[in-house]
């Protein structure tokens, strides 16, 4: 996931927010190439339908994870910048 490091002498944390996106690029790679496996055969079974269905939930969850770190960097920075001026 997200690599969090925090340095003691700063007192500044980082968010690797590469890294962030391409555990989420993964997810919807691993999502599309099981589609695209299901699109080709002829029936598909219960278990396939429930493989496919656990990885749309954690795709789901990985973006929603995403975009509320996101947002909640652009709110403290928002912060930050109203107490500047």
């Amino acid at each position: 996931m997200a690599d969090v490091s925090t340095s003691s002498v700063t007192g500044e944390n980082n968010i690797d927010y590469k890294a962030m996106f391409q555990v989420l690029d993964n997810a919807t790679f691993a999502v599309k190439n099981q589609m695209n496996e299901l699109a080709n055969r002829s029936s598909i079974s219960i278990v396939q339908m429930f493989e496919l269905q656990m990885r749309m939930n954690k795709l789901a969850q990985l973006s929603e994870m995403s975009a509320n770190v996101l947002s909640s960097a652009n709110q403290s920075i928002n912060t930050m910048a109203r107490g500047i001026k």
